[in-house]
């Protein structure tokens, strides 16, 4: 009955699994490091609740060809966990990563451990390391298995410890769901430790599941050009902070290209889009990793900025205009981009509201557009 019961949450979980996959396939762009990493995470997980339900069915059976079976999918099952683990911290790091629709690269040496563990768990039905495999099929733990858990925990960990720590850049449902694809697998796999039952891989495909579902929420969040956040995502950012109701300050640049109409009716929609990509990209190399920036609406930004005063405001302010004038377009685009920019500092207080507060800065923007204006027709008369 335990086995029965045990194929049975393996076969629900994979079905659920396999259809979400069948549906993200359609929709994640193949070429991008992420969408490879969660379908080779989510094929991993899809193969490997395959094998535990066969290590279920298959230990004392009397055919010949069990036992070499056994020992594959035994191999494959204990080789797997630090793997997956490594691709979910992946997944996370580039989630938490300021420009994660550009996609991330991930370096060979963050799989050297789980690489050291496959090779012990295939070596493992013949040098007893990781698993042993009794006489009656059954499977016991062996003296490296400490080592696959600790490799597995330690990618999850850090995953935990990265949303922790960049908590400040996610909305609230974020972090929660984040938090909740990381504690799956660690409980799952705790539970089976401990009391036995096979969670870990059931877990893990509910943990695949909402990682899904948040891969889609947060390319409903930035803007696809860009890879800014889009307006709804950053208001609503912006009243989480509101109603934190804190006091602390915090400032908010506003900033407007000039003239980007004439440039997209001389040079094209194309080359329009390549400088507003290029001036996020300036913007970011700027702008502290816990400020955010979100694109309003054609070649409107807003930036948040988490300050002490209006002195680092205003610095902050400076160095953006100044980077961006000073920035060698000439290698991107055949035109130089300049920027209106206008700033404000708020307080965190329920009493803020977030269309006011965008407002505000909006028009201090405008005022410095129309000096500009000014200057540049009293040059021109002179």
């Amino acid at each position: 009955m335990d086995v029965l019961i045990q194929i049975n949450v393996n076969l629900i979980t994979g079905v659920l699994l396999a259809i979400v996959l069948s549906v993200g396939c359609s929709h994640l762009q193949h070429r991008c490091m992420i969408s490879r990493l969660y379908i080779f995470s989510c094929l991993t997980v899809l193969l490997m609740l395959f094998l535990e339900s066969l290590t279920c069915i298959l230990p004392g059976m009397p055919s010949m060809w069990a036992r070499p079976v056994l020992k594959a999918a035994y191999s494959l099952l204990f080789s797997a966990p630090p793997v997956v683990a490594c691709c979910l911290f992946q997944l996370i790091k580039a989630f938490t990563s300021d420009k994660w629709t550009v996609g991330i690269k991930t370096s060979p040496i963050h799989f050297i451990l789980p690489g050291l563990n496959c090779i012990f768990a295939m070596l493992s039905p013949f040098l007893r390391l990781t698993f042993i495999i009794g006489e009656n099929g059954t499977c016991y733990r062996g003296p490296l298995f400490p080592l696959l858990m600790a490799v597995t925990y330690l990618y999850l960990l850090l995953g935990l410890f990265r949303i922790i720590r960049w908590k400040d850049r996610l909305l609230k449902k974020e972090l929660r769901i984040l938090i909740i694809i990381c504690l799956m697998p660690i409980l799952g796999s705790a539970i089976q430790i401990l009391w036995g039952p096979l969670l870990t891989w059931g877990a893990t495909a509910c943990s695949m599941v909402l990682l899904y579902i948040y891969l889609q929420e947060k390319m409903i969040q930035t803007d696809s050009l860009t890879g800014a956040w889009t307006r709804g995502a950053f208001e609503h950012y912006l009243s989480q902070l509101l109603h934190q109701d804190s006091g602390e300050p915090f400032g908010m640049i506003y900033l407007d290209v000039d003239d980007f109409k004439s440039i997209n009716d001389k040079f094209g929609h194309p080359a329009g889009d390549e400088a507003l990509k290029t001036l996020v990209d300036v913007v970011k190399q700027v702008i502290r990793k816990t400020d955010t920036i979100a694109r309003l609406g054609g070649d409107e930004f807003v930036i948040l900025v988490q300050i002490d005063g209006k002195d680092d405001l205003d610095i902050i302010t400076q160095k953006i205009q100044s980077t961006i004038d000073a920035y060698d377009w000439k290698g991107v685009t055949p035109y130089r981009i300049s920027c209106s920019i206008g700033s404000g500092l708020f307080r965190k207080t329920s009493a803020g509201n977030v269309k006011s507060i965008i407002n505000q800065v909006d028009c201090l923007m405008y005022a410095c557009k129309r000096n500009k204006q000014i200057f540049n027709k009293s040059s021109l008369t002179e």
